[in-house]
């Protein structure tokens, strides 16, 4: 299966079955002949996903973003390049309908949480922009917010952080869960939920069924003839 990302001039060729198994994006469209081209994509994304497809899903390709870190640039501000990158691929598998690559991506990014130091607020607009309600990496960024947020998370902040940037509805996502939480996230015998099941972030992978038999015109897709077949 030939496909083109984004500007990107050159196509990728991916083995159907493999690239089939997981998406029901892809799987809508097995039977074509001709190369799909996905405009809105980004091709740096998108080889990280084939990258991950092709290590049999190997959770080093995600780790390896090492998301958890703070990267400091000349001019003396900071940022968490691999945190944005998660969410990104979080992005990147709702458009191509894949639940297996989401719950992929939700498990790398608790993971680098372990380690982490400080979670972005800037965030918190991307992720109420571009993900539905009920998104699982949605809630589990609430929930994060919700278990951890100390007065630290509010000092010599980027301006971008500013908690007025933040959308309302996120802070209201996080009063509640803070008032849902009760008294249990401030006992240290008491585990955050993600550690004690992360399950419940995770999507059901029977979802790529129902997305293949399912007409969805949020997702642009193009078809051009395949350079395979000349």
């Amino acid at each position: 299966m030939s496909v083109y990302i984004g500007s990107d001039p050159d196509p990728l060729t991916l083995h159907k079955d493999l690239i089939c198994a997981t998406s029901g994006l892809f799987r809508r469209y097995r039977q074509e002949r001709a190369a799909l081209t996905l405009p809105n994509l980004d091709p740096r994304l998108f080889e990280l996903y084939a990258e991950w497809q092709y290590a049999n899903h190997s959770k080093t390709v995600l780790k390896q973003l090492k998301a958890h870190e703070v990267v400091r640039a000349a001019d003396g501000t900071t940022d968490t390049p691999g945190a944005a990158t998660l969410h990104e691929l979080f992005e990147l598998g709702e458009s191509l309908a894949d639940p297996t690559f989401k719950n992929a991506v939700v498990d790398a990014y608790i993971d680098a949480m372990a380690k982490a130091t400080e979670i972005p607020t800037h965030l918190a607009a991307l992720i109420y922009a571009r993900l539905p309600s009920g998104s699982s990496f949605r809630r589990l960024y609430v929930d994060i917010w919700a278990w951890n947020a100390d007065d630290m998370w509010f000092e010599d902040l980027e301006p971008r952080d500013d908690p007025l940037t933040a959308p309302g509805e996120f802070w209201l996502d996080v009063t509640k869960r803070i008032v849902e939480m009760g008294k249990s996230r401030y006992d240290s015998r008491t585990r955050p939920p993600w550690v004690v099941d992360r399950g419940q972030y995770h999507e059901s992978e029977e979802q790529v069924e129902e997305y293949e038999e399912e007409e969805d015109e949020s997702m642009e897709v193009v078809m051009k003839p395949d350079p395979g077949d000349e």
